[in-house]
């Protein structure tokens, strides 16, 4: 028990006691001590407060050291979650070339697909009934014999060297529209 204690058991005792010496307590204190049955209340009630003083002091010490448990049980998990964290973050802690090399080898996979189906594709060239490109943009130049007077002649022969990949590639007739 600590003074705190003590002193909160011998206070009321002394109010008490100051009481019945006073003219007011006289009267109870005669009772008290002068009858049988004075002195066994008086007995009791002492016996009762001391009860109720170790009841308290044992409760008021109880909770205290029940916090001071519960104080340290936080601290303790809160050390343990620290511990956790930093072994979490020193798994996670990567130097750049570490980034660069995981985030690789998550794409790799990926990057392998792809080039293996860009692989597998086929694009057609041309050729008669085949098409192509070139062939879905491209049209057959159809001049009239004013415009091929006007032409210079190397303007005619690129427009013959047209014509004849058209009709070699995209199957292009003379005189069909395609």
């Amino acid at each position: 028990m600590s003074a705190l204690d003590y002193l909160a058991m011998l206070g009321p005792i002394a109010f008490v006691a100051a009481f019945l010496l006073t003219p007011w307590g006289q009267g109870l204190a005669a009772f008290l001590l002068g009858t049988r049955l004075g002195r066994w209340i008086s007995i009791a009630a002492v016996v009762v407060y001391a009860g109720l003083v170790a009841y308290a002091a044992a409760f008021r010490s109880g909770k205290r050291a029940g916090a001071a448990d519960a104080l340290r049980d936080v601290e303790r998990a809160n050390a343990a979650a620290v511990q956790r964290h930093q072994a979490i973050e020193a798994k996670v802690a990567r130097t750049p070339d570490q980034a660069l090399r995981d985030e690789l080898k998550r794409w790799a996979p990926v990057l392998l697909v792809g080039l293996l189906l860009g692989g597998c594709v086929t694009t057609t060239t041309g050729g008669p009934g085949r098409g192509g490109a070139w062939c879905d943009v491209e049209q057959p130049i159809r001049l009239s014999p004013e415009r091929i007077d006007a032409m210079t002649p190397d303007e005619v022969k690129a427009a013959v060297a047209h014509n004849r990949h058209g009709a070699a590639e995209c199957g292009w007739a003379p005189g069909r529209k395609s």
